[in-house]
């Protein structure tokens, strides 16, 4: 399988348009090309066999000629890393189950979500919200002196957050 770099897809497109770029190919015979081209399959870079739409063609030889070999590499998305427009109520609200109770897991928070929504959020998503939530609080509160700590008791008992000097504050007994 080849790798999902840009320049994968890059040589792939140049590779079935190159007759085209070199000339073998005249104009007035370009859609009979791609038409060909659109009925046999053909092992991808990600690594599946697919037919390539006629559309899909005329779209890459368009972007090769106006932009050249970079215009074929694949973009990332502009809005990578944000939340969906369909998913932004369903993390409001996980935010705000995890707010209520922050020691509340994917394992609780989830099918509370299920039955108010009929989805959940994966837990990659769920704990890297959470993580962004904390750092907004901690830029908001500023340095007070004080942090969270979680303690981690010995005799089995639940974990909690108690409020502890910073680790810099602390003053050692000497």
């Amino acid at each position: 399988m080849i790798g999902r770099n840009g320049e994968d897809w890059a040589v792939f497109w140049c590779s079935l348009l190159s007759p085209l770029l070199v000339g073998e190919i005249p104009a007035d015979q370009r859609g009979r090309y791609f038409r060909e081209l659109s009925e046999e399959e053909r092992l991808l870079p990600n690594g599946r066999r697919k037919r390539i739409s006629v559309r899909t063609l005329r779209r890459q030889w368009s972007r090769l000629r106006e932009q050249g070999v970079p215009g074929l590499f694949r973009r990332r998305r502009k809005d990578r890393g944000q939340a969906r427009k369909a998913q932004a109520d369903l993390l409001a609200r996980a935010v705000e189950l995890k707010k209520e109770q922050p020691y509340r897991s994917d394992q609780v928070i989830n099918p509370i979500l299920k039955r108010e929504f009929g989805r959940v959020v994966p837990r990659s998503t769920l704990y890297l919200v959470a993580d962004q939530l904390r750092q907004i609080v901690r830029s908001t509160l500023g340095p007070t002196g004080w942090h969270l700590q979680l303690e981690r008791p010995r005799n089995g008992s639940p974990r909690r957050l108690s409020r502890a000097p910073r680790p810099d504050q602390r003053k050692t007994l000497a």
